[in-house]
């Protein structure tokens, strides 16, 4: 399997997305201060507090998963399964302007390795 690869499974980038979404590697994101009194969902966040995303909440939120328990790469494909839908939600290498700068390379290498490791070995659970 190559990166040239990609497009035609979307059922491997749909899984790759679900490990990403489950395993919640980076827990919270890195921490922000608020540059102006503002308020958020109904509560007052000062000038100067801290803020910190939860990233492992969002990706095991109920209200945004339905059922965030289950591994379900189907989540993240369309009905008909052959594009993957990207989902504001998953945040596997946080947000913003401190997003991972290695996102895409990592995303890559971690595409290569296991639809590689799926393409030679039988795994059961």
């Amino acid at each position: 399997v190559t990166l040239a690869d990609r497009p035609n499974l979307p059922y491997a980038e749909a899984t790759l997305q679900e490990i990403f979404r489950k395993s919640s590697l980076v827990t919270t994101g890195l921490m922000h201060t608020a540059i102006k009194d503002a308020t958020f969902a109904g509560y007052d966040i000062p000038k100067g507090t801290w803020v910190l995303p939860n990233i492992y909440a969002i990706h095991h939120d109920e209200n945004i998963w339905g059922d965030p328990n289950n591994f379900r790469p189907e989540r993240f494909l369309s009905p008909d399964e052959k594009k993957v839908i990207k989902s504001e939600n998953l945040l596997p290498f946080s947000l913003g302007r401190r997003i991972c700068l290695g996102e895409n390379l990592a995303r890559d290498e971690i595409f290569l390795f296991l639809t590689n490791i799926f393409q030679r070995f039988s795994i059961t659970v």
